[in-house]
């Protein structure tokens, strides 16, 4: 899937739930599919398995269900109150660096009935783009899902996150013509034994020391999944590809393509 269209996942998940329903479950949760939002609320989020019981999904912004449904799974009240600083800062942050798309942040107890176990959460941007001077239409998907292990009573704790980033851009310009450029990119990262509070009480999820780790460790991997990275993976093989095209031979694109290629080479 990871070799496929980042544009066509949703149709290649199809059939190869298909093919294996047995596998349902698994393929689901292992592969992530681009993110659509809410519709019909005062205040749009962002839709994912992170948030849906049933045919239900979870605001980050009210903690209530649409389609309300009585027994929906609820973070618990330490948990939540994290989320609802999670989701003001990221807010904050996509509007700044991204100027406009939709971001949600959503958490869950790894384990309900033991609160100091850890926890885990997702971080998330959706951003579309049309009628822009060089993309005609596209769109940006980055899923950031964290995950917090604590040991020592609470007083440690390990975060580990795994990030996948998709992008689609479509352009119909005089240089390109009618193209399409997808991509999609997955990395992880690690910070093990991380002192979340000293002395003997487990600090609570929400303490300043847990938020300042957990952004620190975000930060890093949105540097670099925002560089080149992304571009050198999935993009430059398109661009290559371009210019060997007999058709373009000559053309000023095709030029400045060649030009770029001996650059880097």
């Amino acid at each position: 899937m990871r070799r496929l269209p980042p544009s066509k996942i949703e149709q290649n998940l199809a059939g190869l739930l298909n093919l294996t329903p047995a596998s349902t479950d698994e393929l689901l949760q292992r592969i992530d599919q681009p993110l659509t939002l809410s519709s019909g609320t005062s205040r749009k989020y962002v839709l994912s398995d992170y948030n849906r019981d049933g045919d239900s999904y979870r605001s980050p912004w009210t903690n209530k269900y649409d389609p309300p449904i009585d027994d929906g799974f609820l973070p618990s009240s330490s948990l939540r109150a994290l989320e609802v600083t999670f989701n003001d800062v990221f807010d904050a942050y996509r509007e700044l660096y991204y100027e406009g798309g939709v971001s949600s942040v959503y958490l869950w107890d790894l384990d309900e009935e033991d609160p100091t176990s850890g926890w885990a959460g997702c971080f998330l941007i959706q951003k579309d783009v049309k009628g822009d001077k060089h993309v005609s239409n596209g769109s940006w998907n980055s899923i950031h899902v964290v995950e917090c292990n604590t040991s020592d009573g609470g007083k440690k704790a390990s975060y580990k996150l795994t990030t996948t980033i998709m992008v689609t851009m479509n352009t119909d310009g005089v240089e390109l013509g009618a193209t399409n450029l997808a991509g999609s990119m997955t990395r992880q990262s690690e910070i093990k034994d991380a002192v979340v509070q000293h002395g003997e009480a487990p600090a609570p999820p929400a303490s300043p020391r847990t938020t300042k780790v957990v952004f620190s460790l975000l930060s890093w991997r949105w540097a670099l999944c925002q560089s080149h990275a992304l571009r050198r993976a999935q993009l430059e093989a398109t661009r290559a590809a371009l210019c060997t095209c007999a058709p373009w031979s000559g053309s000023h694109a095709c030029r400045r393509c060649e030009s770029s290629c001996r650059s880097r080479s």
